[in-house]
């Protein structure tokens, strides 16, 4: 046996010993073992072997790993490993109505359509591989025959097309897992949750400064790994298949360079600055125009040559943040100037925004988008009020918070918000701003709480809160406080920090999608078909770095730690 082989028998060995620790081995007729193997490259090869004990299935399980090892010169570099701990036997029609009755691409149970688990696919391999049909104008969710094939095809199980979604399909047997991971290269074995929304990634049971910021860091690398050299960013990916997604625009590209800056500032890691500089450039470059003596505009070029509110605010924060972290030597106060001054002329006498202009003419093309632009656009204006004291910034703000107070704009659980009024009220300190932000961010609690999906952006409200309700406690101002739930208020902030982690590709997740080492720590939305996105990505580290510097600090320890 080669020295590839034998250290694999040997990790495999181990592996098995620790997850057979605390193992109830189900009353079956047959134990099964899957074992999945990576070397990063390619979507990893599972193997699966049944026996009369669990020794046995694992025995042939390895057999055919070690098998598929022989004479390869790309070492497997993460190894999975699960045991089935319960099956049950449903018929097709009602896995389909399972199907119909679970939220897109959540579909958390294995699958074997026959009982020798010939043709069985983990959890993570149904959704990885897109083993399930869905779309409205195909009708309800079906076993996806083509997929289906396409992979066993590679596993050589199979040499035609198989339907397997047709009325005289037998039973289905769906079954859970005990699982463990190991990863060979950082010698670090992880458990992984067995159900629940973490369902296949690690067991995390608390988080503090350090395990937050590595991930923030590992988030942060993937993110870097998409700009190009001409600093424009590769926007995302549909992970199932190692898609590119083409779409584009100002205010994502600029989001993701305030994201690098953030990651920048938490961790000092100074192989970020040259990315931080030439996709700042490309952004300045690329979209900032010079309209007279007093006005400048970001122009989406991608997108019809409009000019959106929301591109003016943040390029108005990510000025400002550059101007902190690299000096304002390149005149760049003055282009916010010029920004910030063209955000005050799209304001009405009722406070409101004109939300998107069309370049060159400057003609209104729509008066209202969608509520985060102006959420956007006072977030920008009192960071750049923050550095040059202009009162026209600040009175621009307070006159669109009064009507976002007359419309209620509360309701929207809107995180740009949230980040616009904990920077007002650090000049403005009027109990009418603080009872906006405190609306804001607590009437959808029980929503935030029990969401499923991971936007980050509910922790960034949650986070910019967190320092507004510091302050009304530092002024001595609590009465604010007591008609809203903070223990619910902080039990939010705990859930989505946690969440957040059901949507890393941890290696243990990324293993299963088509090009893990490209996918590795991105960060997907499940119900999206796992898109990975450029701003999903720094929404995460942005919330991420926000929390370890302004908010952790506060709990208990410094440890944030799983609820329930």
């Amino acid at each position: 046996m080669d020295n590839l082989a034998k250290n694999l028998k040997q990790d495999l060995n181990d592996l098995f010993s620790r997850n057979m620790e605390g193992f109830l081995v189900p009353d079956t007729k047959k134990q099964k073992v899957f074992i999945s193997l990576t070397d990063g490259l390619k979507r990893a090869a599972t193997f699966v072997g049944s026996g009369n004990t669990m020794e046995t299935a694992f025995s042939a399980a390895r057999s055919k790993a070690l098998k598929q090892i022989t004479g390869i010169e790309s070492a497997p570099k993460w190894i999975s490993m699960a045991f089935v701990s319960e099956e049950e036997s449903i018929s097709k029609d009602e896995l389909y109505k399972e199907f119909a009755a679970t939220k897109k691409h959540y579909y958390r149970s294995g699958l074997a359509l026959d009982e020798d688990y010939q043709f069985a696919f983990l959890e993570q391999e149904i959704n990885g591989s897109g083993l399930i049909k869905y779309g409205a104008e195909t009708g309800p969710p079906t076993l996806h025959d083509h997929n289906i094939t396409y992979f066993l095809r590679r596993r050589r199980l199979i040499d035609r097309l198989f339907v397997f979604s047709e009325k005289d399909l037998g039973p289905v047997i769906k079954f859970r897992t005990k699982s463990c991971f190991y990863d060979i290269q950082e010698k670090q074995y992880h458990d992984l949750y067995d159900g629940g929304l973490e369902k296949g990634i690690r067991v995390t049971d608390s988080l503090d400064a350090g395990a937050l910021t590595d991930l923030a860091e590992k988030s942060g690398a993937y993110l870097k790994s998409t700009a190009m050299d001409d600093g424009r960013f590769v926007y995302g990916y549909f992970p199932v298949f190692d898609r590119e997604i083409q779409a584009y625009n100002a205010i994502r590209h600029c989001l993701s360079v305030m994201a690098l800056m953030e990651i920048y500032k938490l961790t000092k890691d100074e192989s970020y600055v040259e990315t931080i500089r030439k996709t700042y450039a490309y952004f300045m470059d690329q979209y900032y125009i010079e309209i007279d003596a007093e006005t400048a505009v970001i122009v989406d070029k991608e997108n019809e040559d409009e000019i959106r509110l929301g591109s003016l605010g943040l390029s108005l924060v990510a000025m400002q943040m550059y101007a902190e972290l690299f000096g304002a030597d390149a005149g760049i106060t003055e282009k916010a100037v010029r920004i910030a001054n063209t955000i005050c002329t799209l304001q009405d006498d009722t406070g409101q925004f004109t939300h998107v202009l069309q370049y060159p003419d400057m003609s209104v093309k729509e008066k209202f988008r969608i509520v985060y632009y102006s959420g956007e656009a006072c977030y920008g204006l009192m960071k750049l009020y923050a550095a040059t004291k202009d009162e026209k910034y600040l009175s621009t703000v307070k006159k669109a918070f009064e009507f976002f107070i007359d419309n209620r704009y509360d309701k929207y659980y809107d995180h740009w918000l949230s980040y616009s009024v904990n920077e007002l009220v650090q000049y403005a300190p009027e109990d009418r701003y603080f009872e906006f932000g405190l609306k804001n961010a607590t009437n959808k609690l029980d929503f935030i709480i029990d969401r499923l999906t991971t936007w980050p952006t509910f922790l960034e409200m949650l986070n910019a809160a967190s320092g507004m309700v510091a302050q009304i406690k530092a002024l001595g101002k609590e009465k604010l406080l007591e008609n809203y739930d903070m223990d619910k208020f902080g039990e939010a902030l705990t859930a989505r920090l946690f969440r957040q982690l059901n949507g890393v590709l941890f290696p243990e997740m990324a293993m299963y999608y088509g090009n893990p080492d490209k996918m590795l720590y991105g960060v997907f939305i499940r119900h999206h078909y796992f898109r990975v996105r450029d701003d999903d990505v720094a929404h995460h580290l942005i919330g991420y770095c926000h929390f370890v510097k302004n908010v952790l600090p506060g709990y208990k320890d410094g440890v944030a730690r799983r609820e329930g």
